[in-house]
């Protein structure tokens, strides 16, 4: 069990005043909010929490026959900052029903995995539904309903490392701002939602969720998952045909000589032995005429005039 000394050293670690406020301290992805560390880092989250009291149970799958029994581990929640209430409370709940709790049994073991500040607000409720159902209200009020929804049209996605991770904190924010808003049945409209992420997307990633007719969330999901491993893909065709350039300079430098013999100007001059013996006899005729001119004193300017006489006129060379 955590000490509440350690308790409150990661309480000034992480200085939050509520949960769910503003926060001018840089974070992770730079964000204007004041998110909780578990949505910013949720692997740091994940080794804090593990400083705090658990209990393990196992699951009771009925009939199945499992070889390794399988556990629950089930941490305290001490710091809304740090654990996130809404996996926490599906956590308990899917135990409890597994293993058939009986309400005393899960009432008993809720009082061990509750902070004492939330357990005294939780009094008045009798049933572990009714009181899980009153802790997220408590972590989740009304005037935080529009702090979330502000939230939500200032997230960039140039903060995230990917589009899956941009989507995923939109998505959770407004389950959180919806959780706010429950009490006066006040819920963020999905448009909202697809007006940032298409704020957010380039133009041909819109031209992409056009063509595939993505009009929802879950629909633009599917499409950007299908683009971002189609774009991959052509990186790396593209990459292989960039190393094979960059390994041979000449591959497309090579001079290209239509071949009278071949009937075809798709092969190398210089992989060409009829060519290459053409230019042998060219080249040996070229100098035989030099010697003959050097010779006889002649050169190109004075060579000797020739007259050839035809039916209709004089050709001179």
């Amino acid at each position: 069990m955590i000490s509440s000394s350690n308790s409150r050293h990661f309480d000034q670690q992480l200085n939050p005043s509520s949960h769910g406020t503003l926060s001018n301290s840089p974070s992770k992805h730079q964000l204007i909010l004041g998110l909780p560390l578990f949505i910013l880092n949720p692997e740091k989250a994940k080794l804090l929490e593990k400083n705090y009291f658990s209990l393990s149970f196992p699951l009771n799958y009925g009939t199945v026959e499992l070889s390794i029994k399988p556990q629950q581990t089930i941490y305290r929640f001490q710091n809304p900052q740090i654990q996130d209430p809404l996996e926490w409370c599906r956590t308990l709940r899917k135990v409890a029903i597994l293993n058939q709790w009986i309400n005393e049994t899960a009432l008993i073991i809720l009082e061990d995995l509750l902070d004492k500040k939330y357990l005294q607000q939780l009094h008045s409720k009798k049933t572990l539904d009714t009181k899980l159902d009153l802790f997220c209200e408590i972590l989740f009020p009304y005037k935080e309903f529009n702090l979330y929804r502000k939230s939500i049209t200032k997230i960039n996605r140039s903060q995230f490392t990917s589009f899956e991770d941009f989507l995923q904190v939109l998505e959770d924010l407004r389950k959180r701002a919806d959780l706010c808003g429950q009490s006066r049945l006040e819920k963020v409209p999905e448009s909202d939602l697809i007006e940032v992420v298409l704020r957010n997307l380039n133009v041909r990633e819109r031209e992409y969720l056009a063509q595939c007719n993505a009009y929802t969330i879950e629909e633009i999901q599917t499409a950007m998952r299908t683009f971002q491993e189609n774009q991959i893909f052509f990186n790396l065709s593209y990459s292989g045909i960039n190393q094979k350039t960059d390994n041979n300079p000449s591959a497309f430098q090579t001079p290209r000589r239509y071949c009278y013999y071949h009937k075809t100007n798709f092969h190398d001059a210089k992989d060409c032995k009829y060519l290459q013996t053409k230019g042998k006899h060219l080249q040996s005729s070229k100098q035989a005429f030099s010697a003959t001119c050097d010779t006889n004193g002649f050169t190109l300017d004075n060579l000797p005039t020739t007259k050839f006489q035809t039916n209709d006129k004089i050709l001179t060379l």
